[in-house]
């Protein structure tokens, strides 16, 4: 679904309703990010910001009543996901954003709002910000450090976080 000039992707998360996740591969997203980020920086005077959940989550797998057939939405490679689903807690697959269908752009969410919300705390700062993103991708640590989520503080989980071959 589209809303205002800059695209919005409407699923459901914790609200009752719906929530709205901007389309950041949209360039007029960087503006309206950056007065969105303006405004509560007016209101609440902060460093750096921590964007969590920098990826569409959703309550549903695609839409409320599933997604439309196709072989994006079932291609011929599926990676264990959950119900061998692509859309499982996510868009759907052709689901429109300024650059594409959601299929070609998922793993890129994250990296593009960090760049938006680079842009947005340089102009509200006026100087290099601190920014902790969730979802990262390669050479995103150009626009913001990256943290590895929800990781318990146990040896097991450390160990976990060390690559093996």
């Amino acid at each position: 679904m589209l809303c205002f000039p800059h695209c919005c992707l409407f699923l459901k998360v914790w609200n009752p309703v719906s929530t709205v996740w901007p389309d950041f591969t949209n360039p007029k997203t960087a503006q309206y990010w950056a007065d969105m980020v303006k405004m509560l920086h007016d209101q609440i005077p902060f460093d750096g910001l921590w964007i969590d959940m920098n990826e569409p989550a959703n309550f549903y797998n695609g839409l409320k009543d599933g997604c439309p057939n196709s072989t994006l939405e079932t291609p011929q490679y599926i990676p264990h996901i959950e119900n061998g689903l692509m859309c499982a807690k996510t868009l759907c697959m052709t689901a429109k954003q300024y650059i594409g269908n959601h299929y070609d752009a998922h793993n890129l969410f994250g990296m593009s709002e960090g760049i938006a919300t680079n842009f947005a705390l340089t102009q509200v700062l006026g100087k290099r910000p601190f920014i902790i993103s969730r979802s990262t991708f390669a050479g995103h640590g150009r626009f913001a450090s990256h943290w590895t989520g929800d990781v318990f503080s146990t040896w097991y989980d450390m160990r976990m976080s060390i690559p093996r071959k």
